[in-house]
């Protein structure tokens, strides 16, 4: 919703300021104040993570999906008895007398990387329409990024960060495809089981983090972005609408807060030690 000024040359510093406005993002807090629960799924990777004003954090790992609820009280969904454990046994009595590693060793998240990730995450997105009342759901799938570990067949490769092999399936030119050819037909599943048990039609903003970037010279910096916003919010959409646009949009024609749009620009930020 704006755009990070001052942080087109990428450093250390730079990376902070941007977590944290992604970590404490605009969006969330409006919504919040009018009226939704905000629900932030977890990503693994740092920039989106975590969330400083989420009402519900969820996160997976083998042991299935780890809920952490800001308000504990007799009508949120209970902490993970896991997450509790351990959250009990770092910060009483108990934390001298633990082994050596135990903090860093003790991790019940899938890594970023990992294929479970992805697909609890788009499992989890189905239950939404469960959900009492308004709410706002941030996620993050990092697919179809590296390592490709779904194949076009749905095939999964689960337990290696190399992913399957250039050499693995000869019907696409690179494994890259295969994934994102299942991958697409995923979040096409997972949209349309959402919208089978939503009584109210909801809004549905499907985005690209970032455009490409493997042609010097000649940068494409176009984001991939789909709405779905009812009652004819399509009207308010055009062709060169950029990311910093996208929740204008949906915040003026849904909530009518007349925020205005920004000017359409797109740039590439430049890596300070290239």
């Amino acid at each position: 919703m704006q755009y990070y000024e001052g942080l087109e040359i990428w450093g250390d510093a730079e990376s902070r300021a941007a977590h944290r406005m992604a970590w404490d993002n605009l969006l969330g807090r409006i919504l919040q104040g009018l009226g939704y629960r905000y629900v932030h799924v977890r990503s693994g990777f740092p920039v989106t993570d975590k969330s400083f004003n989420a009402d519900l954090m969820v996160d997976f790992g083998p042991s299935g999906t780890i809920l952490r609820d800001r308000e504990v009280d007799g009508s949120a969904v209970p902490l993970d008895p896991g997450v509790l454990a351990r959250e009990v046994v770092l910060r009483t009595a108990h934390r001298p007398f633990l082994p050596a590693g135990f903090e860093t060793s003790f991790n019940p998240s899938y890594s970023w990387w990992h294929p479970s990730r992805a697909l609890a995450t788009l499992e989890f997105l189905k239950r939404i329409p469960e959900f009492d009342g308004p709410v706002f759901v941030f996620a993050h799938v990092i697919k179809p990024h590296v390592p490709y570990s779904f194949d076009r067949f749905g095939n999964v490769s689960f337990d290696s960060e190399q992913g399957f092999d250039s050499d693995h399936d000869p019907s696409v030119t690179e494994p890259y495809f295969g994934q994102l050819i299942y991958l697409n037909s995923l979040v096409l599943e997972t949209v349309d089981d959402i919208l089978a048990r939503s009584e109210t039609t909801p809004i549905i903003v499907i985005s690209a983090d970032h455009g490409r970037r493997d042609q010097p010279g000649n940068p494409i910096n176009s984001i991939f972005v789909a709405y779905l916003l009812p009652d004819g919010g399509n009207e308010m959409l055009y062709p060169s609408i950029s990311s910093v646009n996208s929740f204008r949009v949906v915040l003026d024609y849904s909530f009518n807060l007349d925020l205005g749009l920004l000017e359409d620009r797109s740039y590439q930020v430049l890596d300070k030690n290239e």
